[in-house]
């Protein structure tokens, strides 16, 4: 996570408009031969500026589904164990998609396509937001890739990899965040329908 200047948020803002007029997709209509335009949900996006303009520290996390199973990592340290999606700080000049692609092939050496925001996670204590996004799975097999920081910090007080788990076993799981568990368990049943959505935390 990283913890950004007023001018760096600046040029994330700049890249957040470029990004907002590259989010039109075309797809042919299931009912007919017309072609239609999807556009993102707009408020979302000028939600996520202002997210962006307030000074918070930002972060971005991949949700990596392939069938009924989804990439996470587990982390040891010290006397605590836990689970979380793999991500991390977008650093500037970079879009949040760049970054998820980066953080992701740093923590997991997959190769995934970025799909869809699914949950703004709101801090309160700590000021921080976290992005969740999923993410579709395109191959390779999750482990540490050998030059990224995370492996260079391995020690006998840290330990972590990543790893594919079983969805349904998520409820027997200390995943982190717990919020962002949960309402995805939920969501996941309706097909992210009802996303994207903003959870808040203290």
């Amino acid at each position: 996570m990283c913890s950004i200047s007023r001018d760096e948020h600046q040029k994330h803002i700049n890249l957040w408009v470029g990004e907002h007029f590259k989010t039109v997709r075309f797809y042919p209509s299931t009912c007919s031969g017309q072609v239609r335009i999807v556009f993102y949900d707009l408020f979302v996006e000028l939600e996520l500026l202002c997210i962006i303009f307030s000074m918070s520290r930002i972060s971005c996390r991949a949700m990596i589904v392939k069938g009924k199973e989804i990439v996470l990592m587990h982390r040891k340290e010290k006397d605590e164990e836990y689970y979380c999606f793999p991500g991390g700080g977008i650093e500037p000049d970079e879009t949040v998609e760049a970054a998820l692609i980066r953080e992701v092939k740093e923590e997991t050496s997959l190769e995934v396509v970025v799909e869809k925001l699914l949950y703004r996670h709101r801090v309160r204590q700590n000021d921080d937001d976290q992005l969740f996004y999923l993410c579709r799975y395109i191959s390779g097999e999750p482990h540490l890739h050998p030059e990224s920081e995370e492996i260079k910090s391995l020690s006998n007080d840290h330990f972590e990899e990543p790893v594919w788990a079983r969805i349904k076993m998520f409820p027997k799981m200390r995943v982190l965040p717990i919020e962002i568990r949960d309402a995805f368990l939920g969501d996941k049943e309706n097909n992210f329908k009802n996303n994207p959505k903003t959870i808040v935390s203290n």
